[in-house]
């Protein structure tokens, strides 16, 4: 059973146990199944595929916005005929999906502070936390070259209260 296992690790113990069944009739009866789903089980923990690792995530309302830099030149996106600007700056709910973007040219932090604002502005509350990636106009530090939060960003986030 390990070379059909390792050939189709799709299989489930269950179809694999009928296979066995149907093979060596009256060798195995069905008060064994258990047994066997058990140590098919076992042998995937050992010896069968990687296993794709997720850590769920637990929102809750009120707590978070998120912000992300997204481009969107290849949507050729025109205002009034003319090209829009590259970039969005994107605000996130992840409770409620609820989001904001505002158009700009660079991941900046006047950028960030823009859209910030204008999603807290539309939102007509703020969340207790902001949460960004490694944006430059959040972590981009030239004094140290680290990626710890800069002061600007610091100073916004605590004028805003988050």
């Amino acid at each position: 059973m390990a070379a059909r296992l390792s050939e189709a690790p799709e299989l489930e113990a269950k179809a694999l146990f009928e296979h066995l069944c149907e093979q060596h009739p009256g060798r195995f009866e069905e008060g064994q199944l258990r047994t066997f789903q058990r140590r098919v089980r076992q042998w995937r923990a050992l010896h069968g595929p990687d296993r794709e690792v997720f850590f769920g995530q637990e929102h809750r309302p009120g707590e978070a916005m998120q912000t992300d830099f997204t481009h969107i030149t290849e949507l050729r996106v025109t205002l009034a005929g003319e090209a829009a600007p590259p970039m969005l700056c994107h605000c996130v709910l992840p409770y409620s999906n609820w989001a904001w973007a505002t158009l700009c040219h660079s991941e900046s932090l006047l950028a960030l502070r823009r859209g910030v604002q204008e999603a807290l502005f539309r939102l007509g509350r703020r969340p207790k936390v902001h949460q960004t990636d490694n944006s430059t106009a959040a972590t981009h530090n030239l004094g140290s070259g680290k990626r710890a939060f800069n002061d600007e960003y610091m100073a916004l986030m605590g004028h805003l209260g988050l």
